[in-house]
């Protein structure tokens, strides 16, 4: 909830409606964060075991959880709408 208000109000400044946006963005959470934990697994695969590895694989977890909430709250969640012609 305090991530959607702070995107909605000081990130984007988005005028859309608070239930369409908070849909839309409940979805894009739920998107980044299975890409986050596709992200780990995959990185904890590649990296191995230990404490190196475990950070790394975090890192890339959180680089993907960011910039995929980052880009469809860009995209999707807070897009404006465009005029309609007519």
């Amino acid at each position: 909830m305090v991530g959607f208000a702070l995107n909605r109000t000081f990130v984007f400044r988005s005028r859309t409606g608070v239930a369409a946006s908070g849909a839309r963005f409940a979805a894009a959470a739920l998107a980044a964060f299975v890409l986050n934990q596709a992200a780990l697994r995959a990185a904890g695969l590649a990296l191995g075991g230990g404490a190196l590895a475990h950070l790394g694989a975090q890192l890339c977890g959180v680089a993907t959880y960011s910039t995929t909430l980052f880009l469809l709250c860009r995209l999707w969640v807070f897009r404006a709408s465009l005029p309609r012609a007519g």
